[in-house]
Parts: C-alpha cells; structure tokens; sequence
C-alpha cells in the first residue's frame, strides 16, 4: 500500500514539471535552437500553447489505454501469484512511463 501511495505521490509531483518540459522542448524547436535558450514568456504563444494541449491530450490517451487492456489481466495474476510481486512488476510499467517522456521530448 505504501508503496502505491509513493507512486501516485511521484506522479502528481512530476506534471507541472513535465508539462514544463514539454512546452520548453517545444519552444526550443519552435525557435530554431538558439544558443543562449528562450526566455519562458516566449513559450506561451498560441503556436506553441496548442501543440502543447495536443501532445498532452495524445499522452494521457496513450497513458490510459494500457491500463484499461491489461486491469483484469493483472488483477487475476495477482490473486494467482500475489500481489506484491504484481506490484513489482508494474514498476517496470512506471519506468517505461519515465521512458516516455523522454522520447517525446526527443522528437
């Protein structure tokens, strides 16, 4: 239980800084990648703003889908093999999830 609560807890901590990280990826690109960076005021143009709500709506589709696929499946390994292996496992879920975000970033 403990270890769920730490994990939700990580992951309401990492949006405002994700979403930070997504506009700033964005306005570098949108910028043409100046040496010296952009000042944040500049990032919060409509040219940027809406490729920013679009990304963020496709990453909670593609963050929702897994979970509604496999519920049932993992519900039923854990009653089968135990639930605190299940958890284990799905930290390899998580940092999947953290794998994401840089490959978003990247492109």
């Amino acid at each position: 239980m403990t270890i769920h609560f730490l994990l939700a807890f990580c992951d309401m901590i990492l949006v405002a800084p994700l979403i930070r990280l997504y506009e700033n990826s964005l306005c570098l690109s949108y910028f043409d990648f100046p040496a010296g960076g952009v000042e944040e005021s500049f990032c919060k143009i409509e040219e940027i703003q809406r490729p920013l709500a679009t990304l963020r709506g496709w990453k909670s589709m593609f963050d929702t889908i897994p979970v509604l696929l496999v519920a049932v499946p993992i519900g039923r390994l854990g009653d089968h093999h135990g639930r605190r292996k299940i958890m284990a496992l799905a930290l390899v879920g998580v940092a999947g999830s953290l794998c994401e975000v840089f490959a978003i970033c990247k492109f």
